[in-house]
């Protein structure tokens, strides 16, 4: 092994996708590592990066589990002033959001707050469903 930097390959202007941007931006990234012990022996760990994304008074939280990094989870949109939080629809926000994550994961999943947990609401299309 040398300390020589990896090779890449070069990318001329007429081969690149200009279309490719994020049209949004995380606010902030926070990276938690919360450990469960008991007596003193380590039961579980969750190692996970929080996505917070805001515009004009509406929040959105996207989480990645590092055990599973092609897959995130996003949830509901909701108010983040003072007081009660509120979910709300903001659907070109949430579009926005997830163009942003498709970039990055290969599944991303949704919490349904009518449904019991998440739900898997964009595969890549070169993705297999674990279990198939």
């Amino acid at each position: 092994m040398t300390d020589d930097p990896a090779p890449f390959r070069a990318i001329t202007p007429d081969q690149a996708d200009v279309r490719i941007e994020d049209t949004i931006q995380p606010t902030s990234i926070e990276h938690p590592c919360e450990e469960v012990f008991d007596r003193g022996v380590l039961q579980q760990r969750y190692n996970y990066l929080d996505y917070w994304f805001n515009i004009e008074g509406v929040r959105l939280r996207a989480r990645a589990y590092l055990d599973d990094p092609g897959r995130v989870a996003i949830y509901p949109p909701h108010t983040h002033a003072d007081g009660p939080m509120h979910t709300i629809e903001a659907p070109a926000f949430r579009e926005a959001v997830l163009a942003y994550l498709k970039r990055r994961y290969s599944t991303i999943d949704e919490l349904s707050l009518e449904a019991d947990g998440y739900r898997t609401i964009w595969r890549r299309a070169d993705v297999t469903p674990a279990g198939s």
